[in-house]
C-alpha cells in the first residue's frame, strides 16, 4: 500500500537532533509527493530547520490540563481533535513526551501509529509514573523505532513484542559546508565540539581537561556550538579555570558545518546519546574525533585508532591523553579523519528514508513480521553494530 498521507508530531522543531531528523524526513516525503503534516506545541516561528511549503504546519497551542502537568505537551482531546482533522491514515511520533498522549489520544479512530524512542532508556530516569505509562501504552503502537540495536533488545526483552521494534539510524544529508571564508571571532587554531548546552553533552568535562591541553598547544582555542540552559554554568566554569579568553561560545548556528570544517579536531563528550548526529556529521566532513564511549551511539560508529579514538565513558584522563596524541600527531589524525568520511556510506539518506517508507507501508498493510534485510539499508545497520 503506497504512503499518501502522514501526519508527524513533535513538541517543537527548535534546535536539536531529533527535530532536525523529522524536518529532514518530512521534506523527503514530500519530494515524493506524500502529504504530510507537522504538529507541533510550540509556534513555527522558533524552526530552527527549513521545512518544504508544502508541509502543512499546525501549530496546537498547549492547554492547561492534567497532560500538561505530567508534562506532556498537549490535552489529549485537543490532539486527537487535531489528528482526526488532518484525515491521515498514518501518524509518526517523536519522543516519549509526546508518544504517550499521541497513542491515547489515537485510540479507536481508525489511524496507525508509528513511535520513535531517540534515546538509550539506560540513561533515562523516567520516574515510577511514566515507565508505566510507557508500558500501558507503547505495546498499543504499531510500530516503534529505535536508534541502535542495543536500545532495540532493551525495548524488546522487557515490555514491546520484537517484531514492533525496529532499528533505523538517523540519515546524513548533504552537508553544507560553504565557502573556505571563515567568521572573524573564529580563531585560527580551534578545537570543535557541538550540542545543546545540557549536562547530558558532557562540556564540563571538556572544559576540565582543557587548561592542559592549552598549556601544551597554547594557539589553541575551543569552540562550543549550541545553545541551552547550561550556558552560564559553562562559562563559570571557564573563568574559573582562567581559560575564559580561550573558550568560544557563539550559540546556534543555522549552519555549523561551515565553522566545524575549519577545525583541527572535533570532541564529543556527551554523558549519554541517543544516535549522535554531530559526531556523524563531523566524521562525514572528515575530522578526526575523539569521544567518550557513552551509551549509545559512539561505538557503533568509531574504530579505535582506524576512523577515530573512544575513550571510557567520563575519564578525563584518557579524554586529555587522547586529544593531545591527535594535536601532537597530525599526519595519524588526518588518516583516521579520511578514514571517517566513510561513515557518509552508511547513513545515506536514500537508504534510511527507504527503510522508514518501507516500514510504514507495511504497518498500512497490516504486515505483523516486517523483514528489516529486505532493505539494502540493513546492510549498514549490521556495518555499525559490528
Amino acid at each position: 500500500m503506497r504512503l499518501k498521507g502522514i501526519t508527524m508530531i513533535i513538541r517543537s522543531l527548535m534546535g536539536g537532533g531529533a527535530e532536525r531528523v523529522m524536518s529532514t524526513m518530512a521534506n523527503y516525503w514530500v519530494a515524493m509527493g506524500i502529504s504530510v503534516t507537522i504538529i507541533t506545541s510550540v509556534s513555527p516561528e522558533t524552526d530552527a530547520y527549513p521545512v518544504d511549503p508544502r508541509v502543512r504546519r499546525v501549530w496546537l497551542k498547549p492547554n492547561l490540563s492534567l497532560a500538561q502537568l505530567l508534562g506532556f505537551p498537549w490535552r489529549i482531546s485537543s490532539l486527537r481533535k487535531a489528528i482526526v482533522e488532518e484525515g491521515n491514515d498514518l501518524v509518526v511520533s517523536f519522543m516519549d513526551r509526546t508518544n504517550i498522549p499521541v497513542i491515547v489520544a489515537t485510540r479507536s479512530i481508525g489511524v496507525k501509529v508509528v513511535i520513535a524512542e531517540r534515546i538509550d532508556p539506560h540513561t533515562q530516569n523516567y520516574g515510577l509514573l511514566k515507565k508505566a505509562l510507557m508500558r500501558m501504552c507503547y505495546p498499543c503502537a504499531d510500530a516503534v523505532t529505535v536508534l541502535t540495536s542495543n536500545v532495540k533488545k532493551e525495548w524488546a526483552d522487557k515490555f514491546l513484542a520484537s517484531h514492533k521494534v525496529h532499528v533505523i539510524h538517523n540519515p546524513v544529508l548533504p552537508l553544507d559546508i560553504g565557502g573556505d571564508e571563515k567568521p572573524e571571532w573564529l580563531p585560527d587554531k580551534f578545537i570543535c565540539c557541538m550540542g545543546r548546552l545540557h549536562p547530558q553533552k558532557g562540556f564540563d568535562l571538556l572544559l576540565k581537561v582543557m587548561p592542559e591541553v592549552f598549556t601544551r598547544w597554547p594557539e589553541y582555542s575551543l569552540v562550543i556550538l549550541g545553545e541551552g540552559e547550561n550556558r552560564k554554568d559553562l562559562e563559570l566554569q571557564a573563568e574559573i579555570l582562567g581559560i575564559a579568553d580561550k573558550v568560544f561560545m557563539p550559540g546556534f548556528i543555522k549552519n555549523p558545518h561551515s565553522i566545524i570544517q575549519h577545525a583541527s579536531l572535533f570532541v564529543f563528550p556527551s554523558r549519554f546519546e541517543g544516535f549522535p548526529n554531530a559526531l556523524v556529521e563531523s566524521m562525514a566532513i572528515g575530522l578526526p574525533v575523539v569521544s567518550f564511549d557513552c551509551p549509545s551511539g559512539p561505538g557503533f560508529m568509531i574504530e579505535p585508532g582506524k576512523n577515530g579514538q573512544l575513550v571510557p565513558l567520563e575519564d578525563t584522563e584518557a579524554l586529555l591523553k587522547n586529544i593531545l596524541f591527535m594535536l601532537d600527531n597530525p599526519d595519524k589524525a588526518a588518516q583516521m579523519g579520511a578514514e571517517a568520511k566513510k561513515i557518509c556510506k552508511k547513513c545515506n539518506p536514500d537508504f534510511v528514508m527507504g527503510m522508514w517508507t518501507n516500514l510504514l507501508e507495511a504497518v498500512l498493510e497490516g504486515k505483523q513480521n516486517f523483514v528489516q534485510d529486505k532493505s539494502p539499508f540493513i546492510k549498514a545497520c549490521q556495518d555499525f553494530s559490528k
